[in-house]
């Protein structure tokens, strides 16, 4: 899949409690159909970060496995 089937989305959590309690205000998926990654952060760059982290951590993941291979 190529980085234009690849979408991102941030929005505020509702989860109440994190809200409360000071945990996470924002979430942030990103998905290409085949896998999702989610972030959460105290600001919608934060989330985003995260997120693209996660995304970027398991891109280097399948690329190490298809090398042992």
């Amino acid at each position: 899949m190529g980085k234009k089937d690849t979408k991102s989305r941030t929005e505020k959590d509702s989860f109440f409690e994190e809200r409360l309690f000071g945990g996470y205000h924002y979430k942030t998926t990103i998905s290409d159909g085949r896998r999702t990654e989610v972030g959460r952060g105290r600001t919608s760059e934060e989330s985003q970060e995260v997120a693209s982290e996660e995304w970027h951590d398991e891109d280097e993941d399948e690329d190490e496995d298809e090398d042992e291979e």
